[in-house]
C-alpha cells in the first residue's frame, strides 16, 4: 500500500494546489512585496486585524509594487478560469 498523505502541502497540478492553511504565511513566503505593503496598508489605515480582511487583501495585490510568485499567478489564473471572469 502507497504512503498517502491526508493534506499533501505543496503538491500542485494543473486542477489542485495545496498549501498550508495560513493565507498570510503563502502569501509572505511567495510574494516578497506582500507583507510591506500589507503592513504599511494597515499602519496607514490605523488597522489591526479587521473584519474587513478581504478588502484590505485586495487592496494590499493592488499597492504591490512586486509582481506575485509564478506559481501565485498561476492559481489566480486557474481560479479565474474556473469563475468564468
Amino acid at each position: 500500500m502507497p504512503n498517502l498523505t491526508d493534506y499533501p502541502v505543496g503538491r500542485q497540478n494543473a486542477h489542485l494546489v495545496v498549501w498550508d492553511d495560513n493565507l498570510e504565511q503563502v502569501l509572505q513566503d511567495r510574494w516578497p512585496a506582500w507583507t510591506p505593503t500589507y503592513e504599511g496598508l494597515l499602519a496607514e489605515l490605523g488597522e489591526g486585524k479587521t473584519k474587513r480582511a478581504a478588502a484590505v487583501y485586495r487592496l494590499t495585490a493592488r499597492r504591490c509594487e512586486g509582481p506575485p510568485s509564478e506559481v501565485l499567478t498561476e492559481v489566480i489564473t486557474m481560479a479565474r478560469g474556473l469563475s468564468g471572469l
